[in-house]
């Protein structure tokens, strides 16, 4: 009964955490996201602009998939080319990798002092904002600041579930984690992929995984590498879903986007099998007992 209590805990706070970054994404897209089109839209042929731009603008929206589903509609309406929505889609993968890190914020305390604590409140500033003034900028603003803070609030809410590290759910939970059976490198990215398709954001898996290595569920950090590299195959589904509908040049960039995921994870496997035990003691040694910036670093790098 415990577990199940905790279970169900444990999904309320993903549901909080993202509603958060749904909120958040939509609140960022509604007051960027015209900026964004147009800036889109006077793009050259320089294919390292794009890739600058597909950088900047998801790192703004928090939403790769918001980026990519944008990239194929401009595709299809003969906006852009296939070639600048190619740059747009590798870019956008860099970009939200900042989400990772805010995430990696969530497991930093210091004497008793908790950052993610202080990003909780922001959905109180927020909500307080909406209440109190009809300033069309503010307003602007106080959905992307109740967003952040939510997320903020799932991540505490899944970590109180999950408990410390003698908890029961956390002992099951750590138990499957240490399971021969999932240190199969292709079965975690599989998991990981699988994951994301149905929550439909890698930023919100990365959080969970986050979370995870943050309560030692997950203890070996070079499982949640394969895990991540899953889930950015699995983001690829809005993009797919989007192109459905559109031209050939839509469907191209949505099948550019899930090559690339694909080739890139498939690649990046066989480098972490082949040199697992060194690149996870290097992470080890780079952020000693915080596996969470571990995830978020190895993100970045992977994506850029």
């Amino acid at each position: 009964m415990e577990i199940f209590m905790n279970v169900l805990l444990m999904l309320g706070g993903v549901a909080v955490f993202m509603f958060g970054m749904k909120q958040m994404s939509s609140g960022l897209e509604q007051s960027a996201g015209p900026g964004i089109r147009n800036l889109f839209k006077n793009m050259d042929k320089n294919r390292f602009v794009n890739y600058g731009i597909g950088i900047g603008s998801t790192a703004l929206v928090q939403s790769s998939s918001a980026t990519s589903v944008m990239t194929v509609g401009l595709a299809h309406a003969n906006i852009v080319t296939v070639k600048q929505g190619a740059g747009f889609i590798l870019g956008a993968k860099v970009g939200t990798t900042l989400t990772a890190f805010i995430f990696a914020l969530s497991g930093v305390s210091n004497g008793g002092f908790n950052i993610s604590y202080v990003f909780a409140s922001f959905a109180f500033v927020g909500v307080m904002i909406l209440f109190t003034t009809t300033n069309e900028i503010l307003n602007k603003i106080a959905p992307f600041l109740i967003g952040l803070g939510m997320f903020f609030i799932g991540l505490e809410v899944m970590k109180v579930a999950i408990g410390g590290s003698d908890s029961t759910l956390s002992i099951v939970l750590s138990k499957a984690f240490k399971y021969e059976i999932m240190q199969n490198p292709l079965l975690l990215v599989l998991l990981g992929t699988l994951f994301t398709v149905i929550i439909q954001s890698s930023a919100a898996a990365t959080g969970v995984f986050i979370a995870f290595l943050a309560t030692g569920i997950i203890q070996n950090v070079d499982q949640s590498f394969f895990l991540l590299m899953g889930a950015n195959i699995g983001t690829c589904i809005d993009g797919v879903m989007a192109s459905f509908t559109t031209n050939a040049n839509g469907k191209r960039i949505a099948l550019f986007h899930v090559l690339t995921s694909v080739i890139g994870a498939a690649a990046f496997t066989i480098i972490l099998i082949v040199f697992r035990a060194p690149i996870t003691g290097f992470f080890d040694r780079l952020f000693p007992g915080m596996p969470q910036f571990s995830l978020a670093t190895f993100n970045l790098i992977y994506n850029t």
